[in-house]
């Protein structure tokens, strides 16, 4: 049987999904020895693989899901890798020796020209990248990517300064899927660049109005704004939505070279305005784009220069129970980012008080204040005040997604008070009031741990008795079905704590749940580690690379 596990393993290693585990699930079966002593896990490495490519490696390689991988080995893998770690020198090196072969398949060559193009790129060798995704895509076994292809190459003719090329390379392409927001903004630029001007706007309108939330939407509001002031330079809409573009890059990304180019432009806008804006409402504006710088400071890191723009912001008159309410909540977050989290939370409840004056607008920061408080408690160690805010703030508030993680960390504070009475009542509410939350999982498994150290085994079946049913799928299941393995074995309920573990296995065979499991399954002997480890080699068939 020993045998058998391991020519079982052997197989699944030289797989791409089992050389995952391979090493660990390897330890386990040659830990079972026949003269019945088992040496620590991990002390025998599995046989070393060759390293002459055989001409099966060399050859392209066909994946389970349809997949057509390229370059398994030689010049065309080593230079995958050297992109990978930065080393694009050497990647031209090889992808140019490559390229020399006169028997490279056709296949082979189009990948390669496709990857050297994109080293071009990188040197700003625009036109020669171009006539490298051209060759490219016209190679039949390009069929399914000529698409990103054509998109690559109109994007260099563009840059090479031919939009006319550009425009008639994605002149066709739909504008749905994966490439769409790209296509959008090559046609808009090359048909600015053609002095198509209206077209080009239209473009630039549907792609924010299409793609709001893409990375490059600030890109489009500045070049959209220029347009404008070029192309109609005299006509008073156009000031004003040019005006409405930059004020919104001034909120966005405040510390952006876009923001600065607003500022810049956006006095003269505003004076042209058939109505000026009454000095409230400049001011407003005025306090809205600095609580935004101050928001990006925070996220870029600048901890300190976040506390000191807050303090003068707040010494500012006239402000709003609401903008008191955010930039407390800013600065308290740069103090416990700082690692000062009881420090924080003193600020935490000033921002608490004003955002309750501010009304239901803020109540997502209040809440997030109330929390960030109790873990200042927690922080401070004075960990039953912790769990009682903790668990206000899910009473007070039994709607929001804070309310599950908030009976959760309840419990945890309860814990390190030594309440371990309340400590369960908290995350028994916490699956109770919200078993479709992200915590419910997490809740489960403290009640599984504290009903383990409590020997209440019994109350472990109760709360694994239908962990599908709980909502609990992947590592999770595995998890619960793991546990439930272990409460029956401590019941001496053997055999349905073996399918207990196998069950675990394939609930998660990629996961350390299964190493898990299987550890167990190699306690109970020989035969339940071969259920096992066919359950991983059941998974491995279908596994993609």
């Amino acid at each position: 049987m020993q045998t058998e596990n391991q020519r079982a393993l052997r197989r699944l290693s030289l797989r791409p999904f089992g050389a995952l585990l391979f090493v660990s699930v390897a330890a386990l079966v040659t830990g079972c020895r026949a003269d019945g002593n088992t040496p620590p896990l991990y002390t025998e490495a599995p046989p070393a693989q060759s390293a002459v490519e055989t001409p099966e490696q060399q050859a392209p390689e066909e994946s389970t899901d349809g997949r057509a991988l390229w370059f398994r080995g030689g010049d065309g893998r080593a230079a995958i890798l050297a992109r990978e770690r930065n080393d694009h020198e050497g990647a031209v090196a090889l992808l140019d020796r490559l390229l020399t072969r006169e028997e490279l398949s056709a296949r082979d060559r189009a990948a390669a020209l496709w990857l050297r193009g994109l080293e071009d790129l990188r040197e700003d060798q625009f036109e020669r990248a171009a006539e490298r995704f051209a060759a490219a895509r016209r190679d039949p076994s390009m069929a399914a990517v000529e698409g990103r292809l054509r998109v690559l190459e109109a994007q260099a003719r563009l840059d090479a300064g031919d939009p006319a090329a550009a425009l008639e390379l994605v002149r066709e392409l739909p504008n749905e899927g994966a490439l769409a927001s790209t296509i959008l903004i090559i046609q808009a630029d090359a048909l600015q660049r053609t002095n198509q001007e209206d077209e080009a706007l239209a473009r630039y309108a549907e792609f924010l109005r299409r793609f709001s939330a893409d990375a490059r939407r600030h890109e489009v509001r500045v070049k959209q704004a220029r347009l404008y002031l070029r192309h109609r330079p005299d006509d008073p809409e156009a000031q004003r939505q040019a005006l409405e573009l930059y004020e919104r890059l001034m909120l966005d990304v405040p510390l952006s070279d876009y923001a600065a180019e607003a500022a810049e432009r956006a006095p003269e806008l505003r004076a042209k305005l058939p109505q000026p804006r009454s000095r409230a409402q400049a001011s407003e504006a005025e306090r809205r784009v600095a609580l935004a710088t101050i928001e990006s400071e925070l996220k870029r890191g600048r901890y300190a220069s976040t506390i000191t723009d807050v303090d003068a912001f707040l010494k500012r008159g006239g402000l709003a129970a609401g903008e008191k309410c955010e930039a407390l909540y800013l600065k308290a977050s740069a103090v416990f980012k700082q690692r000062k989290r009881a420090k924080a939370r003193p600020v935490y409840d000033l921002a608490a008080r004003q955002c309750k004056k501010a009304g239901e607008e803020h109540v997502t920061t209040l809440v997030k204040s109330r929390y960030q408080s109790a873990r200042g408690r927690y922080a401070e160690g004075a960990y039953s005040k912790a769990a009682r805010a903790f668990e206000a703030l899910a009473r007070d508030f039994a709607d929001h997604s804070y309310a599950d993680d908030g009976l959760v960390l309840a419990g945890e504070s309860w814990a390190e008070a030594g309440d371990h009475a309340r400590e369960r009542k908290a995350y028994e509410r916490s699956i109770a009031e919200h078993p479709d939350g992200d915590m419910a999982q997490e809740a489960r498994r403290r009640l599984i741990v504290l009903a383990f150290t409590d020997g209440r085994h019994e109350d472990v079946l109760s709360l694994t008795d239908d962990p599908a049913r709980a909502g609990a799928t992947g590592v999770d299941l595995g998890k619960l079905l793991y546990f439930r393995g272990r409460a029956l074995q401590k019941l001496d309920r053997a055999s349905e704590a073996e399918d207990a573990w196998v069950a675990a296995s394939e609930a998660a065979p990629l996961s350390y749940v299964s190493v898990q499991a299987l550890s167990r399954l190699r306690e109970v002997g020989e035969a339940a580690l071969a259920r096992g480890v066919a359950v991983l080699e059941g998974a491995g068939e279908g596994a993609a690379p």
